[in-house]
């Protein structure tokens, strides 16, 4: 029996012995333990094991791509309260560049795993920043982004920050994006290791790739995020 086979032959019985939602995460954490080999890393024992602080993950990112002082675009998909968007304003401190945050604010628009509809709601009101580069668009990324105009923003090199923890969410990001994604672009997925809810982030980066074939390379990886840059 080919290796193939047996491993069908596993994945057919296991729910007969575990049940089938033990099984299904089983199942699904080895397809994460698959999909994060392909990712490889430099930086990977660096980050290995830790930075559940987002913070030094980003200010590892920064100081390792030289984006201190670079003019960027700085796009977040999952706002909540801005703390994310706010540091990178600290981390950033080019005059030139801009940082969009793109959000409902008032929550998941549908079910996250446990996290139910309406989840990291900010009440509908938007973060406040006295930085003149940071704005805010208001509402779901499908009515938003479409009509974002990024012409003026030519140039610049973008990170694309994706916290909107959902996969209708996420894909809809990327595919919309897809053809201002540009060589040394930086992409953060913020909860893409997590065997529990692979069916999003994970899932959703995975099917952009297929569907829009891209070459990317590691920054870093973390137990939850994966920062990619676009080759």
């Amino acid at each position: 029996m080919s290796f193939r086979s047996r491993i069908k032959n596993i994945a057919l019985t296991l729910p007969r012995f575990l049940g089938q939602g033990t099984a299904s995460f089983l199942i699904k954490t080895g397809y994460l333990i698959r999909g994060s080999k392909t990712y490889v890393s430099s930086q990977g024992e660096k980050m290995k094991g830790g930075y559940y602080d987002r913070y030094k993950l980003y200010n590892f990112v920064a100081a390792d791509q030289n984006l201190e002082n670079a003019e960027i675009l700085f796009l977040e998909f999952g706002v909540f309260q801005g703390d994310s968007i706010f540091h990178w304003l600290t981390i950033n401190k080019n005059k030139q560049s801009f940082f969009w945050g793109f959000d409902t604010f008032v929550g998941l628009p549908e079910d996250w795993g446990r996290d139910k509809k309406g989840c990291y709601t900010n009440n509908g009101e938007l973060p406040y920043t006295e930085d003149i580069r940071c704005g805010f668009k208001k509402g779901l990324f499908s009515d938003t982004l479409p009509g974002f105009d990024l012409s003026p923003y030519k140039g610049l090199k973008k990170i694309i920050h994706l916290d909107a923890d959902l996969y209708s969410s996420t894909l809809f990001v990327l595919a919309e994006l897809r053809n201002n994604i540009n060589k040394d672009d930086i992409i953060i997925l913020d909860d893409y290791f997590s065997p529990a809810k692979m069916d999003h982030e994970f899932k959703a980066l995975e099917d952009f790739i297929k569907a829009y074939p891209m070459r990317f390379e590691t920054v870093a990886k973390t137990n939850s995020q994966i920062v990619i840059k676009v080759i």
